[in-house]
């Protein structure tokens, strides 16, 4: 989702309502909220409960809501926002790749830091997104396949941008509850085919 904003630069309530509900006669199956697109670095924490609890609000159930969970390369900060965004409602809570692990991490780092995040967050539902800032972090098909096997991941936003890699993640995500969602449009026919 994106975010509407006043001439003060605050959140518009009446344009997210209004927005929200056109996404929902549009036909959308699912709303992510507090994402990238929504503004989520340059909102406050305050401001970011608040765009999940209106979107939640103006959605009615309708159909399934994701928001993120982490913005900070702090875990303990990232545990305990998970934790409250969770407390709002939403279906699953989103963990971005990129601030889990630096650039020059090993993956066995991000698979250690997602344990530690399931070891402390109960059963909340969770996703990941590959989001490209602060930077790229791409999930090989072997996380992704360890991700299934948890039972806790729900949702997976990709930015591969390329068939054949997400082919392999798609394939060892196969027959699990994991919704892949693919967000280059250039390979979109590709993933489906998948």
């Amino acid at each position: 989702m994106i975010t509407p904003f006043t001439e003060s630069n605050e959140i518009d309530e009446r344009g997210l309502e209004a927005l929200t509900h056109f996404y929902l006669r549009a036909g959308v199956n699912g709303l992510f909220a507090n994402c990238l697109s929504s503004e989520m670095y340059q909102l406050t924490v305050a401001e970011r409960l608040s765009l999940i609890k209106s979107v939640l609000r103006y959605s009615a159930g309708k159909v399934p809501v994701a928001a993120t969970g982490t913005l900070t390369r702090d875990l303990d900060q990232n545990i305990d926002f998970i934790k409250r965004v969770h407390n709002t409602g939403v279906d699953a809570v989103v963990l971005i790749s990129s601030l889990l692990v630096l650039p020059d991490e090993s993956e066995d780092t991000l698979k250690s830091r997602l344990e530690t995040i399931l070891e402390q967050t109960g059963d909340i539902p969770l996703g990941v997104y590959e989001c490209p800032v602060p930077y790229k972090r791409l999930l090989s098909p072997a996380l992704m396949g360890w991700m299934v096997s948890t039972g806790r991941f729900v949702y997976h936003k990709d930015t591969a941008c390329h068939s054949a890699q997400m082919a392999k993640k798609i394939a060892a995500t196969a027959g699990s509850n994991l919704l892949f969602m693919n967000a280059d449009t250039t390979t979109a026919l590709d993933s489906l085919d998948a």
